[in-house]
């Protein structure tokens, strides 16, 4: 209704965090599922291996409500903040006049070969630029 001073993942995350609380061995359980998948990603990566991935499931939405129609859009990233683990977003070009890119997934402590990873790819697609829209 736009009539708060929270968007609505921060007041999602909140009531997320208060059932938590209240029930400490579901709570629990959530923390075990997250470090088995995390051992899970990290042992197929190995300490060299990364996974690319989009960053959204289309071009970036735009701000406000339209981005609200697409929440579920933000899984690919935020699938793995909680585990723990580092990604680099990277941007690949635009998908008419919005911003699309791809993210490298690396195990946990290897920051620098998702960077290195992304700088890859980065000089391959020719780096950020602005969008069309800015650019005339």
């Amino acid at each position: 209704m736009r009539r708060s001073a929270h968007t609505f993942p921060v007041l999602a995350l909140a009531a997320l965090e208060k059932a938590i609380a209240k029930a400490p061995k579901w709570g629990k359980q959530m923390a075990d599922l997250r470090h088995e998948m995390q051992r899970e990603i990290e042992d197929k990566l190995g300490p060299n291996g990364v996974l690319v991935c989009p960053v959204f499931h289309r071009a970036a939405p735009r701000h406000g409500l339209h981005a609200m129609l697409h929440f579920l859009g933000f899984t690919y990233s935020g699938t793995f903040n909680p585990l723990e683990l580092p990604s680099t977003a990277v941007p690949t070009g635009f998908d008419d006049g919005l911003p699309v890119g791809v993210q490298v997934l690396g195990a946990r402590n290897r920051d620098v070969l998702t960077l290195t990873v992304a700088g890859w790819i980065e000089q391959v697609f020719g780096g950020w630029r602005p969008p069309w829209r800015l650019s005339a």
